[in-house]
């Protein structure tokens, strides 16, 4: 939510700030770009990994129960995306060569910049833990979702980088966790969402239009 107020030309003051449910309307308004093929003003999935980075800083427990929710979701849409993409001829490169780990530390333009040049040729969704490359292009990838969509090469022209192995996915969800823990409540043992349809049905995007290519994430009506 944005509010401001203007006194003239030169002077203006502005305020933001989120409600409770902000990680819930996070997800739904990025899922809704991914539809439209709209360049997010900032990575969701960085924001959320630094989040869960810094989560014994956050206090209020329905926050980090959406927060623990997002996190478990978009770890198991990988885990379940990466090995499926490998069965069907994508190169494993993670023998070769390891890019450098995601910095969650902080998100600075350092961070934003690097994210920049992630960003799926498809559904312009910000690659954070992992993309698809292909030999066709040096500079274009895209998201696991999409990578039917990506160019006409066979898939073993492809290969996925990996910025986010699973071990710094599982570590982010059981810091989330035990901060849940430690701050009790009933949400603390809710259980994991559903992920995706698309991930567990393994289903490309649906048939579209030329000027409207992404389709719904899985699950999504």
């Amino acid at each position: 939510f944005h509010g401001g107020f203007s006194y003239g030309f030169n002077c203006g003051e502005a305020v933001n700030f989120a409600t409770r449910h902000w990680i819930a309307h996070a997800r739904l308004a990025n899922e809704r770009y991914r539809r439209i093929g709209r360049l997010a003003v900032m990575g969701h999935d960085r924001v959320m990994f630094t989040l869960a980075r810094h989560v014994d800083e956050m206090d209020d427990v329905e926050s980090i129960a959406q927060l623990r929710d997002e996190i478990r979701r978009l770890a198991h849409e990988d885990a379940i995306l990466r090995p499926r993409l490998y069965r069907d001829g994508v190169k494993d490169l993670r023998a070769v060569v390891r890019p450098p780990r995601n910095d969650v530390d902080v998100f600075d333009k350092q961070a934003s910049d690097y994210d920049d040049k992630r960003v799926c040729c498809v559904c312009k969704h910000t690659c954070f833990s992992s993309a698809v490359g292909c030999r066709c292009s040096q500079t274009r990838v895209c998201c696991l979702r999409h990578v039917a969509y990506m160019c006409r090469c066979p898939p073993s022209n492809k290969y996925l980088i990996e910025w986010e192995p699973e071990e710094r996915h599982g570590a982010a969800i059981r810091a989330v966790e035990a901060r849940l823990r430690t701050l009790g409540g009933a949400l603390a043992e809710k259980p994991p969402i559903e992920p995706p349809r698309e991930a567990l049905l393994g289903a490309a995007p649906r048939p579209r239009p030329p000027m409207n290519p992404v389709s719904p994430p899985i699950g999504w009506k």
